[in-house]
C-alpha cells in the first residue's frame, strides 16, 4: 500500500471514530422517562385534576360574614353557598343564630359568633353572652376586645378578658377580632401572647399581612378578612393562613377553577427521541458514504503534510522491522 493509500485509509477511520462519538453523545443527552402520546395525555389530565382537587380543598378554608345582612332571604343564600363548597365557617351575631342554624341544617359548616358588639361592653356581659352561645351550638367563637387594650398595648388586661371568656367558651375555639390594620411588631407581640392562650387572631388584609403567619414562629390560628382577588387569596394559601374571609368567593373559586382546568405543562414524549435518533443514524449514514467515495475537496494542505508524516514514519517502522 502505498503512502496515498495510507493517508486515505488513516483518514476514513479518523471521520468514522468521530461519526460514532457524535451519535453516542446524542444518545447519552436523551436520557430520563419519554412518554407516548396517550400516557403524556393521561399524565396531563392527572395533574389537571390533581390541581382542581387542591382549589376545591382550598376553598374550605373560607369564612363568610353574614354580619351586615339584614333579610332571612340574603341570609339563606348565602349558606346554601356554603353549604355547597363545604366551607369551614359563617360569621354572624347571636340574635341570628337560630336563622342561620336552620339554614345550614345536614351541613358541616361550622357558626362563628361575633361578640362584645364594638369592644367596649362589659366583661361581664362578654361572658354570659359566650356561655350563650355556646349552649346555642356555636362552632366558633370571635371575640371583639376592648379597642383601648390594643391600641395602649395593655396586653395584662387583654389577658384577663379572654380568660374569662375562655373559661365560658369551654372547648370552643376563640379568636380575637382586630378592626385596624396595625403594625407588624405590634401584632407580632399581640400573636405571641395570643398563643399562651390558645387563642387565634382574626385582621384585615393588607400589603405584606402574610408575614404575620410566615415569620411568627407561635403557630396560633390565623385568620385575614377582605380578601377580594384570586391572587390574594392564593397569597394566603400559599402562606398558610387558616381562615379566609371574603364577599367574592364566587368570582374568586371561578377563576381559580378556570386557572387549574387551562394548566398546561410540556410533557417528555417518545417522538422526540425518535425523530433525533433518526437524524442521527442518517447523518452517519451520509458520513460514511461520502468518506468511501474520493476525497473531494483535497485535504486541506496541514491536514495533509500530518498525515504524510505519520505515513512516512509507519512506512519507516515497517522497514526497521525488516531489517
Amino acid at each position: 500500500m502505498g503512502i496515498n493509500g495510507l493517508v486515505l485509509s488513516y483518514t476514513r477511520s479518523m471521520e468514522k471514530s468521530k461519526e460514532q462519538s457524535d451519535v453516542k453523545t446524542v444518545e447519552t443527552k436523551q436520557t430520563g422517562i419519554l412518554l407516548s402520546d396517550s400516557e403524556a395525555e393521561e399524565y396531563r389530565n392527572f395533574k389537571r385534576q390533581k390541581y382542581i382537587s387542591a382549589v376545591n380543598e382550598n376553598i374550605k378554608k373560607v369564612c363568610l360574614d353574614l354580619t351586615e345582612l339584614n333579610s332571612v332571604q340574603e341570609i339563606s343564600e348565602l349558606c346554601a353557598l356554603a353549604k355547597k363548597h363545604s366551607i369551614a365557617t359563617v360569621r354572624t351575631t347571636p340574635d341570628r343564630m337560630c336563622a342561620v342554624r336552620a339554614a345550614l341544617s345536614e351541613s358541616q359548616t361550622k357558626i362563628d359568633l361575633l361578640l362584645g358588639g364594638t369592644g367596649k361592653t362589659l366583661l361581664k356581659v362578654k361572658a354570659y353572652e359566650a356561655k350563650l352561645c355556646v349552649r346555642g351550638g356555636a362552632g366558633e367563637l370571635t371575640v371583639m376586645p376592648n379597642p383601648a387594650f390594643l391600641e395602649a398595648e395593655k396586653l395584662t388586661e387583654l389577658k384577663k378578658e379572654l380568660k374569662k371568656i375562655l373559661k365560658k367558651a369551654k372547648i370552643i375555639p376563640v379568636k380575637v377580632f382586630i378592626t385596624k390594620q396595625g403594625e407588624l411588631p405590634k401584632l407580632f407581640r399581640l400573636s405571641k401572647l395570643l398563643k399562651e392562650l390558645g387563642v387565634g387572631m382574626s385582621v384585615p388584609y393588607f400589603l405584606g399581612v402574610e408575614r404575620i403567619k410566615l415569620d411568627d414562629k407561635t403557630g396560633s390560628f390565623f385568620e385575614v378578612r377582605n380578601v377580594e382577588t384570586a391572587a390574594e387569596y392564593q397569597k394566603m394559601i400559599g402562606a398558610g393562613v387558616e381562615r379566609i374571609q371574603t364577599s367574592h368567593l364566587v368570582e374568586i373559586y371561578a377563576e381559580l377553577i378556570k386557572e387549574a382546568e387551562n394548566y398546561s405543562f410540556s410533557v417528555p414524549v417518545a417522538e422526540v427521541k425518535t425523530m433525533e435518533r433518526v437524524e442521527s443514524v442518517a447523518t452517519a449514514q451520509k458520513t460514511e458514504k461520502e468518506a468511501e467515495a474520493p476525497l473531494s475537496p483535497p485535504l486541506q494542505p496541514s491536514l495533509q503534510e500530518e498525515s504524510l508524516q505519520k505515513a512516512e514514519s509507519y512506512r519507516a517502522l515497517l522497514e526497521n522491522k525488516e531489517e
